[in-house]
C-alpha cells in the first residue's frame, strides 16, 4: 500500500515537472512572438505579459516538488559541515521539520486565500482579467508537496545532502 502511494507520489512530482516545463517552452515561444511582432510593426496581444507572469508563478510551484525529490535544488552544507559529526543528523531533522512545517503553513495560507478569492470573485485586473485563485492555487499544491517531500525524507532517514557532505569531505 505504502509502495504504491509512493509511486503515486513520484508520479505526481513527475507529472507537475513535466507540465512546468510545457509551460516554460509556451513562455519561451510567447515572448519570441511578442518581440517579433513588435519589430514588424504589429501589436502584440496584451494578454501576454500577465499569462508569462502566471506561467513563472506555475513553473516554480509545479517544478518545485519533483526538484526537492531529485536534490535538484542549491542546498549549502557549510552549517552542517561546521558541526561535528554526532549533531548533524540532528540538525538535518531540525531542518527537515521546519522547512516540512513552512511548506505545510505556506500550503495552508494559499489554500485559504484560494477560497477566499474564489467565493469573493477576485481577480486580477491588467490587459486580461485572470480569477485570483488561479495564483495562490499552484501554491497550495506546489508547498503541500513539499512539505510532503521533508516529512518523507524525515521518516525515511533519507538525506538531501551529497555524499561528501554526509562522509564529511570538503569538496
Amino acid at each position: 500500500m505504502m509502495r504504491a502511494l509512493l509511486r503515486a507520489y513520484d508520479g505526481l512530482t513527475v507529472v507537475l515537472a513535466v507540465i512546468a516545463g510545457l509551460i516554460m517552452s509556451a513562455i519561451f515561444i510567447a515572448v519570441i512572438l511578442d518581440v517579433l511582432m513588435r519589430n514588424f510593426g504589429f501589436e502584440a496581444p496584451p494578454a501576454i505579459e500577465p499569462l508569462c507572469e502566471f506561467g513563472l508563478l506555475y513553473i516554480t510551484m509545479l517544478g518545485s516538488p519533483w526538484l526537492l525529490r531529485t536534490r535538484g535544488m542549491i542546498i549549502v552544507e557549510s552549517l552542517r559541515m561546521a558541526v561535528p559529526a554526532g549533531p548533524r543528523r540532528v540538525l538535518e531533522i531540525v531542518v527537515y521539520v521546519v522547512s516540512a512545517a513552512v511548506c505545510f503553513l505556506l500550503a495552508w495560507y494559499a489554500g485559504t486565500e484560494t477560497i477566499f478569492t474564489w467565493a469573493n470573485d477576485q481577480a486580477d485586473q491588467r490587459a486580461i482579467s485572470v480569477p485570483l485563485y488561479y495564483a495562490y492555487a499552484p501554491m497550495l499544491l506546489g508547498f503541500f508537496l513539499m512539505g510532503c517531500e521533508f516529512l518523507r525524507r524525515l521518516i525515511a532517514r533519507d538525506t538531501l545532502y551529497t555524499q561528501s557532505a554526509i562522509e564529511g569531505e570538503t569538496i
